[in-house]
């Protein structure tokens, strides 16, 4: 596994989405050399029922990191609830995704896979949580607190709230305490990339 690169607020992004309804923060990408992404990590506020932008050829996956929640409307299908806990919902970018809140605003955790490079996981971890998870990037995402981060060889350390650490090829086990939250990613890229 490569050492962790340690992001905190001055490195993150924010943009408009693509349909003008809103701005997501971009914590960490991988450019994929055409001015696009192969892969891509953000956290969004949706304030508002509405569509979601259209990603075409972009694999997402997503989950709740703050509020009550939301419910996804996906070509047409009945409602999914977006999962606050564990594993992210997964869906095409090329779909048409409608939102609606549950309770009032949500920050929405994103992660973005071009299709046909890799696949990602997220994965939201609550208070007195851990997960376990690899591949060619690791992202873990404190919200709050202190996550504890131990890699294969048995070395470690802590990502702060608000900071992220970022990391290649290999294996991870996170840990919160019982006033800490985060979200952890993982993306596996197809060889050929």
């Amino acid at each position: 596994m490569t050492a962790p690169r340690l992001l905190g607020p001055a490195d993150h992004r924010r943009v408009p989405w693509r349909n003008g309804r809103g701005m997501t923060t971009e914590i960490a990408q991988a450019e994929d050399g055409n001015g696009g992404f192969l892969w891509r990590f953000s956290l969004a506020a949706v304030t508002e029922d509405g569509p979601f932008s259209a990603f075409p050829g972009i694999d997402r996956v997503i989950a709740v990191a703050e509020g009550e929640g939301m419910e996804l409307t996906i070509d047409g299908a009945a409602p999914v609830a977006v999962p606050r806990a564990g594993p992210g919902l997964a869906f095409s970018g090329d779909a048409t995704v409608g939102c609606t809140l549950s309770a009032g605003p949500v920050k929405a955790a994103n992660l973005m896979v071009e299709r046909g490079a890799g696949a990602g996981g997220l994965f939201a971890l609550l208070p007195d949580g851990a997960w376990d998870g690899g591949g060619d990037a690791v992202i873990v995402h404190a919200l709050a607190g202190t996550l504890a981060v131990r890699m294969a060889d048995g070395t470690g350390f802590d990502v702060l709230a608000g900071g992220t650490a970022l990391l290649g090829n290999g294996s991870v086990r996170v840990f919160a305490g019982v006033r800490d939250r985060g979200l952890c990613a993982a993306v596996r890229l197809i060889p050929s990339r």
